[in-house]
């Protein structure tokens, strides 16, 4: 039976909206914050309907595998908001990032997922979903560190 998340976080960036912005839209870059990214095809320049296809790990307790996804944008307005979603893959997502200028030069992004595991049964599948909400909040984490040491 499939389990359903969903993610909620907010944060702030000390970087201006742009810089924050162009690094997020560029997900070639994800292996750099991202938990389990092996490979990252982004066709080049993004748009609305670009395809990303994605190779990442999925560390289980019961095994480590290698999974490919097609995520595609379904909305990306500058400077505002990236939505994605996957057309394949072991799980089906919705989600994204909004973005405002904070009124000291950063970015406050606000993000919104929602992951449907179906690919796997069982406790696996409820493990997978559960633990979507504090893999998104220790990968923005790691993006937050890495663009203010930037």
């Amino acid at each position: 039976m499939p389990k359903t998340a969903t993610a909620h976080l907010e944060m702030v960036i000390h970087k201006p909206i742009d810089e924050v912005f162009a690094y997020m839209q560029d997900y070639r870059k994800n292996d750099t914050w991202q938990t389990g990214i092996v490979s990252v095809d982004q066709q080049w320049p993004p748009g609305v309907g670009t395809s990303i296809t994605i190779t990442r790990t999925i560390v289980t307790p019961i095994k480590t595998q290698e999974t490919t996804s097609t995520v595609k944008f379904t909305e990306l307005v500058p400077n505002r908001r990236i939505r994605t979603t996957t057309t394949g893959g072991p799980a089906e997502y919705i989600g994204g990032y909004d973005f405002e200028a904070t009124a000291d030069g950063g970015t406050k992004i606000r993000y919104e997922g929602k992951i449907t595991v179906s690919r796997f049964i069982g406790p696996l599948a409820k493990f997978l979903a559960t633990r979507f909400q504090s893999q998104m909040e220790g990968d923005l984490a790691r993006l937050k560190k890495l663009l203010e040491s930037a």
